[in-house]
């Protein structure tokens, strides 16, 4: 127990030199690689069509207490990796100037809400933010549902992720991990997603799986395999209506052999 302020005042500015110097080398490292990338001397990444996206600026595993805001044009970058670096709120002064990249990586960080940040990417294509802690209201919700532009989402490990976004305006999607978020509602806007080749969905909490998925008309069975066959189910408590309803889906498949 402290017994006076100035006591904890002294140990709290030792804890600070001590982070401080602790956090020294990925601080100096960290500014190397900002300043070569303002130079524009880092690499180029490309699609995978080959076509180049813009330099990319890694900064994944140095140990950061924040991020420096920016007031300098970053407009070359198009790739931004922040990934592992015990984030836990949303460096946006730093964000703030990479509004305009393709890929986006904020995995494995201690974040806890979406960075508002991503509001402000209208071009983003990959979106990785895979084991933080976020945990998505409506209006997040809407924020990534928004991001129509994207090819790749993943929010697995996400463990208490609640909100489930709504993916049918992203026409574009091909691969989508929702694995590991404790999600109890089988997402919408999957079936009728033409380009689609990955869902992960395992390790949730989804009981029902819905009739468009697996009991859809004639016409749009052969649509609901292809799903089927990308996607990942496995450890999910399905009740045993929704097993029965799987396997009258797996005889009419055989039927129409």
């Amino acid at each position: 127990v402290f017994s006076g302020g100035g006591n904890l005042g002294g140990y709290i500015r030792a804890d600070q030199l001590a982070l401080n110097a602790q956090t020294r080398p990925d601080r100096v490292t960290a500014s190397s690689r900002i300043i070569s990338c303002w130079r524009q001397e880092t690499a180029q990444r490309h699609a995978n069509d080959g076509t180049p996206i813009g330099l990319e600026l890694d900064l994944s595993d140095l140990r950061l207490p924040s991020l420096p805001d920016l007031d300098v044009d970053f407009s070359h970058v198009g790739s931004l990796k922040l990934k592992n670096m015990n984030l836990s709120t949303s460096p946006e002064g730093f964000l703030t100037r990479f509004r305009h990249i393709r890929w986006l990586d904020l995995g494995r960080n201690q974040l806890r809400e979406l960075p508002p940040a991503i509001g402000e990417m209208h071009g983003l294509t990959r979106l990785s933010l895979e084991s933080n802690q976020i945990v998505l209201t409506a209006d997040t919700a809407s924020v990534l549902a928004s991001r129509t532009t994207l090819r790749a989402l993943e929010l697995q490990g996400n463990r208490q992720l609640g909100i489930v976004p709504d993916l049918s305006q992203i026409v574009d999607l091909r691969s989508i991990s929702l694995a590991d978020t404790g999600i109890d509602t089988f997402p919408s806007g999957l079936v009728h997603q033409p380009l689609l080749d990955t869902i992960e969905l395992s390790s949730n909490r989804i009981t029902e799986i819905p009739d468009a998925v697996i009991a859809p008309p004639n016409d749009q069975l052969a649509n609901t395999v292809r799903i089927n066959n990308i996607t990942d189910i496995s450890n999910n408590p399905l009740s045993e209506a929704t097993i029965t309803r799987l396997v009258r889906y797996n005889n009419r498949l055989t039927a129409a052999d």
